[in-house]
């Protein structure tokens, strides 16, 4: 039965009131947003005199030190803060870490080591990776040289190891090139020690 006034002996009409929705995640996001556009020192400063005012002081009494000290905390947070690269300048910046990695003088990727078997007439070449206290995993198997195109067949077993970067590869392949040229020069035969002095940080064994 609905209630009636006490002074008209009316029924008095009940007004409906809608709980208050939860803050979802996307209007948590456009609150923050909003908050972000704000200066951070005219946050600061209506924080500030909020705080005064409950102390019975007035508005315009929040010492100007104190608004100095959150401006210089301000700077500071801006020189920290580090824009994200865009797609482009990512590209930009992986295009040029490519061409570095295709220069002659790049050393080689210290988590990988590549491993020639060094004979007169044939030149194996596999891929170890290099784990923890100086132990080595197989990444690859041997790939013969000349019977077969073992740097193309290289090429391709490490393309299909997503977990070798584009870098490693390029890396890995260009020294490769290297040591083939070194081991088939024509009217000088190259022993294993000069392989292993000219190219010190691969792994060289043979007869």
């Amino acid at each position: 039965m609905a209630s009636l006034c006490n002074v008209c002996h009316k029924p008095l009409s009940v007004r409906r009131v809608s709980p208050t929705q939860p803050l979802t995640a996307s209007r948590r996001f456009l609150r923050q947003a909003t908050l972000r556009q704000q200066p951070l020192q005219s946050c600061r400063k209506a924080r500030l005199q909020r705080l005064y005012a409950t102390r019975g002081k007035d508005d315009d009494d929040v010492p100007e030190g104190i608004i100095e000290v959150e401006q210089e905390e301000e700077e500071e947070d801006f020189e920290d803060y580090e824009e994200p690269e865009d797609e482009e300048t990512q590209r930009a910046n992986q295009l040029a870490e490519l061409e570095a990695a295709d220069s002659a003088d790049a050393p080689l990727p210290a988590d990988y080591k590549l491993n020639f078997l060094w004979f007169d007439k044939t030149l194996a070449i596999a891929v170890d990776q290099v784990m923890p206290k100086g132990q080595r995993s197989p990444v690859t198997a041997y790939f013969l040289w000349p019977h077969a195109d073992a740097w193309e067949e290289l090429k391709e077993c490490l393309d299909g190891k997503p977990w070798v970067s584009e870098r490693d590869t390029i890396i890995l392949l260009n020294r490769t090139t290297e040591v083939i040229n070194y081991w088939q020069e024509e009217g000088d035969r190259h022993e294993l020690e000069e392989a292993r002095s000219s190219f010190p940080d691969c792994v060289f064994q043979g007869a």
